[in-house]
């Protein structure tokens, strides 16, 4: 039988942070991992930590594409900063304490009717700060849309794919025209830091930088709004009737 002991160790978390961690909800696979980066860290009286995947699964019983996701929105979320300290391979962690900067997503809400009841065939579903609305009886163009609030990963990885020569930015413009969407529409931050990376790795292979892009950014699209829905909305994955990013993007190219 358990019996847990505070002589046998703790955890020395302020109560202002206690607080307004309370006052959040973070996804819980996501959880699960800062739960782990304050074990390693705080835990041991330490700001930084080097942490690698195989401790993350080992302590949460993640898989490690789940601990991968994870650690890449806590870093969207501004709750954790990684850095490589020492020049070593595997990144330090630390928990970012200034809790008035963090960008949780938004708590899953419920449309409701004038007396407050809920509608049965209207769901929407906030998805890392993306919204999505899913009207079964009404097929549409469900894709997320973003905060305006600009993202510094998001930025700096375009900033460095456009220094290297290829303009990120113009490319994203014109995959915005060519699919009708807004100038305040942007696509989901997962998917253009996997755009900049496929960059950053086939950059010498690319002959035709507007094909190349638009495959890319169709594939990850596509792939992003797949663990959505596995992960958010099992439901809906046959037959919802909201259209992926890949799909619109196919509606796009026929509109050139």
């Amino acid at each position: 039988m358990a019996n847990p002991q505070k002589e046998n160790g703790f955890i020395p978390i302020s109560t202002e942070f206690w607080e307004a961690w309370l006052k959040v909800r973070v996804p819980g696979e996501a959880e699960q991992v800062l739960k782990t980066i304050v074990r390693k860290t705080w835990g041991f009286g330490k700001k930084w930590d080097r942490i690698s995947t195989s401790q993350f699964i080992e302590s949460t019983r993640l898989s490690r594409r789940s601990v991968e996701r994870s650690r890449r929105n806590l870093r969207t979320w501004n709750l954790i900063t990684t850095d490589k300290k020492d020049g070593s391979y595997v990144l330090s962690y630390t928990v970012n304490k200034d809790y008035e900067t963090w960008k949780l997503p938004t708590k899953k809400t419920h449309s409701t009717d004038k007396k407050g009841g809920k509608l049965p065939t209207k769901m929407q579903h906030t998805i890392d700060n993306r919204y999505i609305t899913i009207d079964k009886n009404q097929p549409q163009a469900a894709a997320p849309c973003e905060e305006l609030k600009e993202n510094p990963l998001v930025k700096e990885a375009m900033d460095q794919v456009l220094k290297a020569g290829f303009n990120i930015y113009a490319m994203v413009s014109k995959a915005k025209t060519s699919m009708k969407q807004p100038k305040d529409w942007r696509f989901p931050d997962q998917v253009i830091l996997k755009v900049c990376d496929a960059y950053n790795k086939e950059k010498d292979k690319i002959k035709e930088p507007w094909p190349w892009f638009i495959t890319v950014l169709r594939r990850e699209s596509e792939s992003w709004f797949a663990e959505q829905n596995i992960a958010q909305a099992q439901t809906y994955k046959k037959g919802s009737g909201a259209l992926s990013l890949a799909e619109i993007l196919k509606q796009g190219q026929r509109n050139e």
